[in-house]
């Protein structure tokens, strides 16, 4: 099966210097691992973002339950012990997820290790659109509003 026939367009947002970029993605139908790991890479955009232009990454980062950080340590959390797409297969865990990480360090691993792919991911994208980046954010910090977005979203260098 073609791959592009299940896939649709999506936008990400980026919080960077107080202001959302906003970038344009092609991700898998619903439901499929790689939808996933693309909302992975979504919610720690903003983190990979810091590293990679300012060199390190803030605490703003993570943060409380709402942070980008916490919803892509759960949304790990249920790939691997829920959803059934995780390392130990179509298993469904029903009790506390974070008993799950606390219980044995091999699933923090696993979880560690997937967040740290995202971000990988996350950095890889940023650093081919660095200089748009760099471009949309100075426009906001100018402007304060990022005006002929599909202009700026056409600009976007393909994933890979």
């Amino acid at each position: 099966m073609n791959s592009r026939l299940n896939c649709r367009l999506v936008i990400c947002r980026l919080r960077f210097l107080g202001h959302d970029l906003i970038f344009v993605s092609t991700k898998p139908a619903a439901g499929q691992l790689a939808e996933f790991e693309a909302d992975l890479t979504r919610h720690l955009a903003g983190r990979a973002a810091e590293r990679l232009i300012f060199g390190d990454i803030s605490s703003r980062s993570g943060g409380p339950a709402s942070s980008d950080l916490a919803e892509a340590t759960r949304l790990a959390l249920h790939i691997d012990a829920r959803l059934g797409l995780g390392s130990e297969g179509p298993i469904w865990r029903g009790r506390d997820l974070d008993a799950y990480l606390d219980d044995d360090p091999e699933n923090a691993a696993r979880v560690r290790a997937r967040l740290m792919e995202a971000e990988q991911r996350a950095m890889v994208i940023l650093e081919q659109n660095r200089n748009l980046l760099v471009a949309m954010a100075e426009t906001l910090n100018e402007r304060g509003i990022l005006e002929e977005l599909e202009a700026w979203l056409g600009k976007v260098a393909p994933e890979g």
